[in-house]
């Protein structure tokens, strides 16, 4: 979503009164990340859309939250409101929706039109980052997290009204 809202603010940018992004995908992303990296997330473009079939035919809720936390653990269950965890895992085109943006956030050319676009408007821009590595905090991880961080300070740094926080505690999603 990262890359589409920089579009649409470039686009809009007179009817922009501000922007928040939530550790959005950059236009950098595929050179700051390993090839291998690039391939797991090409495959789970696919396993996005198996999921989304699955949840067709209903195999996902049969699977129940402790089953599909290893194939899903960045959707988190809440004890004290299990049912937030169906809404997501359950709805078949939460699952399509998804493999549509990873599959967008990969795609190069969507971010050498980013690129094209120029800078950000000077607007008040709140960029949030995660803190909490998804994959497990190995090295080549906490580089790329580094490396990610420097290229989202720069993004929020070409408004005058910038700023970049870090979500203590968060992986990608932030939200929930």
């Amino acid at each position: 979503a990262g890359l589409a809202n920089r579009l649409f603010v470039a686009q809009h940018s007179d009817d922009m009164a501000g922007m928040v992004l939530i550790d959005p995908a950059t236009e950098f992303d595929n050179e700051i990340m390993s090839p291998e990296l690039r391939q797991q997330q090409q495959t789970a473009v696919g396993m996005f859309n198996g999921f989304a079939f699955m949840a067709k035919t209903g195999l996902l809720r049969l699977m129940g939250t402790e089953n599909m936390a290893g194939s899903a653990p960045f959707i988190s269950t809440d004890p004290a409101n299990p049912d937030i965890y169906y809404t997501f895992i359950a709805d078949p085109q939460w699952w399509a929706a998804s493999a549509q943006e990873f599959e967008s956030g990969l795609n190069e050319a969507h971010m050498t039109m980013v690129r094209g676009q120029g800078a950000i408007p000077d607007i008040p821009l709140v960029i949030i980052g995660s803190d909490v590595l998804d994959a497990g905090g190995s090295a080549t991880m906490e580089n790329l997290q580094n490396a990610r961080y420097e290229k989202l300070q720069a993004l929020a740094a070409q408004s005058t009204q910038g700023e970049f926080v870090i979500a203590e505690d968060s992986t990608h999603n932030i939200i929930h």
